[in-house]
């Protein structure tokens, strides 16, 4: 870890979860979430954590992602998952039938941010919801981005309003109590148009036949090939 750092490099990476994931997942959302709490209750925290996840594991060609930060294969520990966040832009039956109760018009909806108590103050958080809103807006083709936070918890709200999030609401939550209901409004993108694309990529190909047709008749000297090196050192 001290010569990642010394090179500035991280010594993690991002994937989206697998299956196998969900159990050090849960345990990092429990951790996160409930960490004054007794024994007993941190291990039915963590059991209904795991069911819920498992329950709602997102399935291929749907619009609902959990990713995950891992360490490197130089840590020490290799594939080991220290951060997670869940993102939400389902808006079918299913989707609405399993969100938490008072999220199912908040789309897309981010949750289930935690960061394994060793990692934290690291910038993980920061990337990780940098990737949500990453995945909402290039991939999602959206413009906003839901979340609840507890009032309590004012880290994380602090972290959220460094990130340009707002307060729109406030509700109040039996096991949470009191809880803030934040939106930012994402940077739009605007996909290429395809007549342009298609344009472009015929004009490329007209060069590249012109440079073929150049290469046919001039000397492979030494000078002509530092001139157009091949594609795999441009």
């Amino acid at each position: 870890n001290n010569n990642n750092n010394n090179n500035n490099s991280k010594p993690y990476f991002f994937r989206k979860a697998l299956f196998a994931d969900l159990s050090r997942t849960a345990t990092i959302l429990t951790n996160g979430f409930y960490p004054n709490v007794n024994f007993v209750r941190q291990f039915w925290e963590r059991l209904q954590t795991l069911l819920s996840l498992e329950s709602t594991y997102p399935l291929p060609e749907t619009q609902h992602e959990v990713f995950v930060a891992c360490l490197d294969e130089f840590s020490g520990n290799p594939g080991r998952v220290i951060a997670v966040v869940e993102v939400d832009n389902r808006r079918n039956d299913q989707a609405l039938k399993e969100a938490p109760t008072g999220t199912t018009t908040l789309r897309p909806y981010m949750c289930n941010l935690a960061v394994d108590s060793a990692w934290r103050n690291r910038g993980l958080a920061q990337e990780l919801i940098s990737l949500c809103e990453d995945e909402a807006v290039l991939v999602w083709g959206e413009s906003t981005m839901y979340l609840k936070v507890q009032e309590s918890n004012e880290a994380a709200l602090q972290l959220y309003e460094k990130m340009g999030y707002r307060i729109v609401s406030q509700e109040w939550d039996k096991k949470q109590g009191s809880l803030l209901v934040m939106l930012k409004e994402l940077p739009s993108f605007t996909k290429p148009d395809p007549s342009v694309v298609t344009a472009v990529s015929s004009q490329q190909q007209q060069q590249q036949q012109q440079q073929q047709q150049q290469l046919s008749w001039r000397p492979a000297t030494k000078s002509f090939s530092r001139e157009y090196p091949p594609p795999s050192s441009r």
